[in-house]
């Protein structure tokens, strides 16, 4: 059994090296593709076309905020005619 523990020992030391290299290697693969991804989207979505966007969204929260309100000033006028 002890000629195999250089072996193992090898082995194991090896994998960890092994694990080491493929980690750094998905890490840069990532860098790149969010490079990529961003690269995209600043071509893609103008800065007028993202402030249009916003601005729509915010309108649209900005209505059904009113609406909950309607609806929160109802219930407690019911609760206060009951």
């Amino acid at each position: 059994m002890e000629p195999f523990i250089p072996l193992f020992l090898a082995l194991g030391i090896g994998l960890v090296v092994l694990h080491e290299r493929i980690d750094v290697a998905l890490y840069d693969l990532k860098q790149e593709i969010d490079a990529i991804e961003l690269r995209i989207a600043e071509e893609l979505i103008s800065k007028y076309d993202l402030n249009n966007t916003l601005d729509r969204m915010q309108n649209h929260m900005d209505r059904i905020e009113q609406k909950t309100k309607a609806i929160e000033e109802e219930i407690a006028y019911n609760n206060l005619v009951e």
